[in-house]
């Protein structure tokens, strides 16, 4: 046996010094389950073929058992801290499949213990590249948003309360109806974030199957980098202070219908109406692909808003909802704004839509798709660099034109040359 390991150890040097020696090889690694036997034992063999594994294009171990094949995932998992995916379609991959970090079953003539036991389950192997490609690259695209819009809707409703308590020396006076608070998640702005996330593509299956580069703004973490998650809570504490101080100093001298001065709730109201209405509209501005839902989601909220306040269906209803407020709503006379207010209202909207104008011109994108250059670059069509990108860039120019192949120069020379106005190929 420890002639065997001498051997094996003999070997794995050999190769990597072979690595060393060598710039830029394209091998592979076969290694059948007797070899494995002894270097999985062994601490410094496991280390020695672990990076071996890693130097070579695609490594192949035959004749593995079950527990043979957990061990080399835990291997890769662990020593090389990378994702691992295992799949399998017989019960003598149940292991392999429980010890990778995402494990996918193929239902076939081997049972269905593969698929009882993974993650995700598919009929074909050849299915694999469109839940790669395709959905697993959506699935991340929608988390990524759904994630930063979640903080960005309940940052700009909550902070309007936070500057409130500015003015009422922290005394604990809430600034919007109890109702406002319950119903802000559940009625008024939840369904187009489910219908967002369910329905979201920036690019189509067939582009992304036709591209599999795409496939890498995952591993880069293009859509939840710090400085696009960093720019949605900075929009929040932008909006919440336009609505709240624009809405509270043009209602300081407003009158309602009634000839009463505003008071405390028809404020929250018209502030809340100004939130429902915004993250609405933000939302569909972030959809890089529209249907009839989105838009029935978006404008059925906005409506459900109006609907509750503006249009109650039950006097006693609403009268028991405002028994305990200073001022005696009943119908829906007390929330009558005057028409003075509507530019207020429209222009604390356009106000609040800064940051987001500003971003596109400055790199700091809220929600940049990432494939632009990408695409421009296969069709040969000149993008216009954002002043981010340029200056992280810049540094790096001197050294990508001098480790360029000579066909990728004529490329870039190609698309640096091409008129600045010449419009985006159709895709």
């Amino acid at each position: 046996m420890k002639e065997v390991k001498k051997e094996l150890k003999k070997c794995l040097e050999e190769a990597q010094q072979y690595f060393n020696n060598v710039s830029g090889p394209k091998l592979a690694l076969v290694i059948d389950g007797k070899c494995l036997m002894y270097v999985l034992l062994d601490p410094s063999l496991r280390v020695m073929l672990l990076n071996l594994s890693l130097n070579c294009n695609s490594v192949v171990c035959c004749r593995a058992s079950p527990l043979q094949k957990a061990q080399v995932t835990t291997m890769v998992k662990k020593g090389a801290r990378k994702i691992t995916l295992s799949i399998g379609d017989g019960a003598n991959d149940v292991s392999m499949i429980q010890a990778a970090h995402v494990g996918i079953g193929i239902s076939g003539l081997e049972g269905m213990q593969a698929v009882m036991a993974s993650d995700f389950a598919i009929a074909q192997f050849r299915f694999l590249s469109d839940l790669l490609l395709v959905h697993g690259r959506w699935s991340y695209l929608r988390i990524c948003k759904v994630v930063i819009y979640f903080f960005y809707k309940n940052l700009t409703f909550t902070l309007t309360q936070f500057w409130f308590t500015f003015q009422t020396g922290f005394s604990g006076q809430r600034f919007y109806d109890d109702w406002f608070q319950s119903l802000y998640n559940v009625m008024f702005t939840s369904l187009p974030v489910i219908i967002y996330g369910l329905l979201e593509k920036d690019v189509s299956a067939s582009l992304s199957k036709k591209y599999p580069q795409l496939y890498m703004e995952g591993i880069r973490n293009s859509f939840f980098k710090w400085r696009l998650v960093a720019m949605w809570p900075f929009s929040a504490i932008f909006q919440s202070l336009i609505f709240y101080y624009f809405v509270t100093d043009s209602t300081s001298t407003g009158q309602n219908s009634s000839g009463k001065m505003f008071g405390l709730w028809d404020v929250s109201t018209v502030a809340f109406t100004c939130i429902v209405v915004t993250v609405n509209l933000r939302l569909l501005m972030m959809c890089n692909s529209m249907t009839r839902w989105h838009y029935i989601s978006v404008g059925g909220s906005v409506l459900a808003w109006i609907q509750r306040w503006f249009f109650p269906y039950d006097y006693q209803i609403v009268q028991e909802i405002h028994r305990n407020e200073p001022d005696d709503y009943l119908r829906a006379g007390g929330l009558v704004i005057s028409s003075r207010l509507t530019p207020d209202e429209a222009r604390s909207f356009a106000i609040s839509q800064l940051p987001r104008e500003t971003s596109k011109h400055t790199g700091f994108a809220f929600d940049s798709p990432g494939y632009e250059s990408f695409f421009a670059a296969q069709q040969g069509v000149y993008v216009p660099q954002k002043a981010w990108d340029v200056v992280r860039r810049a540094s790096m120019r001197s050294k990508a034109k001098a480790t360029l192949p000579p066909r990728d120069q004529c490329l870039s020379h190609r698309i640096s040359h091409v008129h600045e106005n010449q419009p985006f190929p159709e895709l």
